[in-house]
């Protein structure tokens, strides 16, 4: 399994690092705040004003500018508090306030089948008040400060303190979602968060900044940078599992190519018109 010299990729930098997150918390005043300003929506929509309009106008979530459609989802896909309190809905019915992972919502079923559902909603989150983003920096700053005193690792102040249940239990390695592996090309951090990263070296820590997770709440962070590589062409030391994958890859396409040419022999194959001037990889598709 192995590929074509001309197949290798240049690897562009790459970026491991790990994380402690702090939230926050909203008081609870804020949180009243909210619930009020839903209810008092919801009620709007009941008396027969758009829920689409009253959602561009007030909603919190990006699919505001669509009226808050959201459109076809599979129903494992959203938040399960979401999606139990959608299936609860009659089609148009529109639901008391609901309390998810990204904040509180009303939410109005527009269909469903037996596995997706299609809704929008109005979303708005607590805001968090500066006494609260003082506190949760103040308590990082001194988490870095022992960090580096070498009084506690990264890795168990991660275990303890981080609130990110994706990374604490992995020492606040961060893993890419795109990939699966622990490394980053630069340009897949926001910006602001690049600017925290570019100017570490290995193993430092930096000081507590406030970002946002990936539900669009607010977060304190600090980040210890665990590597950083020079662009290269690939390699196994380096890129071991880059490479596996693509020689899997490349040997897949290979059985599913050759599969397809046995079938063609004895079954029927009808190019649409549009299709028939097409360059095929496949000779079975040029006949």
């Amino acid at each position: 399994n192995k590929l074509h010299k001309d197949s290798i990729p240049y690897i562009d930098s790459e970026i491991e690092i790990s994380q402690i997150v702090i939230y926050p918390r909203s008081d609870e005043n804020a949180v009243f705040e909210v619930k009020e300003k839903l209810l008092k929506l919801r009620e709007r929509v009941l008396n027969g004003e758009s829920f689409s309009t009253l959602a561009v106008l007030y909603s919190e979530g990006p699919s505001a500018s669509r009226g808050g459609d959201i459109g076809w989802a599979a129903k494992t896909d959203l938040d399960p508090a979401y999606t139990k309190a959608a299936l609860a809905l009659k089609k148009n019915q529109v639901s008391k306030i609901v309390e998810s992972s990204f904040g509180f919502h009303i939410i109005q079923l527009l269909d469903k089948t037996e596995d997706r559902i299609k809704t929008r909603h109005i979303l708005m989150k607590p805001k968090v008040s500066y006494e609260a983003k003082e506190k949760a920096n103040r308590h990082l700053d001194s988490l870095a400060r022992v960090i580096r005193l070498d009084s506690i690792s990264f890795e168990r102040a991660a275990l303890y303190f981080s609130m990110d249940e994706d990374t604490r239990m992995n020492g606040g390695v961060r893993v890419n979602p795109q990939t699966q592996t622990t490394k980053f090309r630069v340009d897949e951090f926001p910006t602001s968060e690049y600017y925290i990263i570019r100017n570490l070296t290995e193993g430092k820590i930096s000081d507590p900044f406030e970002s946002t997770d990936d539900k669009g709440k607010t977060v304190y962070k600090i980040i210890q940078l665990k590597s950083r590589s020079e662009p290269h062409l690939a390699n196994l030391t380096q890129d071991y599992t880059l490479l596996k994958n693509m020689a899997l890859q490349e040997k897949q396409t290979r059985v599913v190519n050759k599969w397809v040419q046995e079938k063609a022999r004895d079954t029927y194959i009808r190019l649409e018109a549009p299709y028939k001037d097409c360059s095929f990889n496949i000779d079975a598709w040029k006949n």
